[in-house]
């Protein structure tokens, strides 16, 4: 019994060990004086922040998210975003992350919205609305690029001086819903001749300046520099340019994926201002800007000198003749009669304004 009862006292008075009890107890304790260290270090660090680096040190730097911009390999119209970018103002509005990502034709562009691969770009209006009518693209127009920037060249021993001289004559357009076949379409109506009195021809403006110079068209609508270039080689005279016939009339637009667009409104704004930027500076440095299009386009300063006397670069939208084209992309059965009210309201913003 006494054996029974000193071995109790025992059992109260010494613990038993416990390998395991330990270890988490060992661990508890490394834990406790690693979490000790690191807010010791923090405090720290705060205290010399404070009172040496109180203007920067802790603070994050404000970074707009990464912009893919869309713009095609050498092309005139693409000259405001080179000279945002060159020249500053994109970094002025916190956007110097952007990415340009070159296309060789706007059709591709355009499918790169669809893929994600682009958030921002540009392309003409018959592009832009014949992807969206057709749902290739989920874009929103946000601003204009240029208005102008088309012409009515004819072959130069025709020596025709109005539209009535080209009735039976073969005049070649990029396509018959282009907005150069629209522009042709305007240019007989105010002369009160029908379109279908000429003989229109479909071909790819690459083809126009040899087609005519083999005889095998009159004349041709097309996009400058083209035009102008036809008329430096004395391949054909300019009889109209579309800045006469189709006022203020959007060309190209800047347009935005509608999921970037709904999700980043600040900085669609900011970019636009950018580009509102850039297109000041080319009616203000209209020298310096031919030289830098010499090198985005690869034509010679002449020849630029004569496209630039028939494009308008605005950023501001004007929704002018808009509704009659799409009734003419209608008839053409680009758009469907059933969406054809809706669609401008649909892809049209005008919330931005720099």
């Amino acid at each position: 019994m006494n054996q029974t009862r000193e071995s109790s006292g025992i059992d109260k008075d010494v613990s038993v060990r416990n390998p395991k009890r330990e270890a988490s107890t060992c661990i508890r304790e490394r834990r406790r004086a690693i979490s000790f260290a690191w807010a010791v270090f923090v405090a720290l660090m705060t205290l010399l922040c404070g009172t040496f680096l109180p203007s920067s040190c802790g603070k994050k730097e404000e970074r707009s998210p990464g912009v893919n911009f869309g713009y095609l390999q050498g092309d005139i119209y693409g000259l405001p975003f080179v000279i945002a970018r060159d020249k500053g103002f994109l970094s002025d509005e916190g956007l110097e992350s952007t990415r340009d990502v070159t296309f060789d034709s706007e059709a591709e562009e355009m499918g790169a919205f669809s893929a994600g691969e682009i958030h921002i770009g540009y392309a003409s209006i018959d592009t832009v609305i014949t992807f969206f009518s057709r749902k290739m693209a989920d874009v929103r127009i946000a601003a204009q690029v240029n208005s102008g920037g088309m012409a009515l060249a004819v072959r130069k021993e025709l020596g025709v001086r109005s539209i009535s001289g080209l009735i039976g004559r073969k005049v070649a357009v990029p396509s018959l819903s282009s907005l150069e076949c629209f522009f042709l379409r305007e240019i007989c109506r105010k002369k009160r001749i029908g379109i279908d009195e000429l003989r229109i021809v479909v071909m790819r403006p690459d083809d126009m300046i040899e087609a005519i110079s083999s005889l095998r068209i009159d004349a041709f609508v097309a996009s400058e520099p083209l035009p102008s270039i036809a008329l430096r080689q004395e391949k054909a005279s300019i009889l109209c340019y579309s800045k006469n016939i189709l006022k203020g009339f959007p060309h190209h637009v800047i347009v935005v994926d509608s999921t970037f667009y709904d999700n980043n409104a600040d900085l669609v704004k900011r970019f636009i201002k950018a580009f509102a930027s850039s297109m000041r500076y080319i009616k203000e440095n209209p020298y310096e800007v031919l030289d830098i299009a010499r090198i985005q386009t690869g034509c010679d300063e002449k020849t630029l000198s004569l496209a630039f006397k028939s494009i308008v670069f605005s950023w501001e939208l004007r929704s002018d003749g808009l509704e009659e084209y799409v009734d003419f992309l209608t008839q053409t059965g680009v758009v469907s009669e059933k969406e054809a009210g809706s669609l401008l309201p649909r892809l049209i913003s005008e919330r931005f304004s720099p």
